[in-house]
């Protein structure tokens, strides 16, 4: 009876054995997610597209500006996940939309980097502050997805410490420019010179009456005609400048039927019609140089209106993208074009 118990106690702890090593190896497995794609439902409206195990650290410079001064604000986003949902600058939802009172912001493109071997993305923008009530850079959040939570709890917000900043009265700046010597010159080429082409010379002695007449006729065609081939072929600064000028609207016009950002469409035509300097300027900026080249203040609030659009779609969605701005862009051109202040 001993070796009766002693058998079936053996055949037992095989059984168990064998039992254990077939399923330890199922066991040991991780169960993983049936999918990465974060779930529609329950998906906040600032989610930024990524998914993974992600932070973010944010720093300005210069904390303490006047109004309309530029600040530069860089973005960090450090962590790994599915490359198919890794950080990208058109998805990001950093900045609330409440910003667009009070701070003028622009996407530095160029500056964007991608650090694999610190697993960070640098992402950089130029902030302007708008008015004087403004204490400091508040408001940046950012939303992930974490697959280790769940779907109902993976939606992670983190925000982002207020960055103190100090804003001061903006510099009076002096009712008139005072243009420099190019632009000076570039005044003396719409000036006729004073010279009588038509003065008759004397007739030299021994020559007929007929042949001098017919010599005083032909000399100031063949003039006018040598002058008006010669411009044509080898056009003077002021020639090339006027051809610019004449047609910067038509180039407008043609860019902005394809273009997606029908504001530097628009500063390209002031620059090379009116030769104004700023590069990516205010709202307000605009609507000052034309005012002070005598456009009417309904214009300058037309173009001021329209900058003013181009940034809000811009805070809003990252993007110039809205087929109204192209329309509303065509409408200045031709507007400024055939104000009676233009530049001939």
């Amino acid at each position: 009876m001993a070796r009766r118990k002693f058998s079936w106690a053996a055949w037992l702890f095989a059984a168990f054995v064998l039992l254990s090593l077939a399923v330890a190896p199922a066991l040991a497995q991780p169960k993983q997610p049936k999918s990465i794609d974060p779930p529609k439902k329950g998906r906040p409206p600032d989610f930024s597209n990524i998914v993974g195990k992600y932070m973010i650290e944010v720093a300005a410079a210069p904390t303490e500006v006047h109004v309309e001064d530029a600040i530069r604000l860089e973005v960090r986003i450090i962590g790994v996940g599915p490359e198919k949902y890794e950080p990208h600058r058109k998805d990001l939802r950093l900045f609330p939309s409440a910003w667009g009172k009070d701070f003028y912001v622009q996407e530095l493109r160029d500056e964007h980097k991608v650090l694999r071997d610190d697993k960070t993305w640098l992402f950089v923008y130029r902030l302007k502050p708008k008015h004087l009530q403004i204490k400091a850079i508040d408001g940046i959040k950012f939303i992930c997805f974490d697959p280790a939570y769940g779907e109902e709890k993976g939606f992670i917000t983190i925000a982002v410490d207020p960055i103190s900043l100090t804003v001061k009265p903006k510099v009076d700046q002096p009712s008139e420019i005072e243009l420099p010597d190019a632009f000076a010159a570039l005044a003396s080429f719409y000036e006729i010179s004073q010279v009588d082409v038509l003065a008759t010379p004397e007739a030299p002695v021994g020559i007929a009456y007929w042949h001098a007449a017919i010599v005083l006729a032909i000399a100031p065609i063949l003039c006018v005609i040598i002058a008006f081939a010669y411009r044509r072929s080898f056009p003077d600064a002021a020639a090339q400048l006027q051809r610019i000028r004449t047609s910067a609207a038509e180039r407008a016009l043609s860019e902005l039927r394809t273009s997606t950002v029908p504001a530097a469409v628009v500063v390209g035509y002031l620059r090379d019609r009116l030769d104004f300097a700023g590069a990516a300027p205010t709202p307000a900026e605009v609507a000052r140089f034309l005012d002070q080249r005598g456009f009417d203040r309904a214009l300058c609030e037309q173009a001021r209106q329209f900058f003013a659009a181009c940034d809000r779609v811009r805070f809003a969605t990252g993007s110039n993208e809205d087929a109204s701005l192209n329309q509303q862009a065509a409408q200045l051109v031709k507007a400024l074009e055939n104000a009676r202040c233009i530049a001939s």
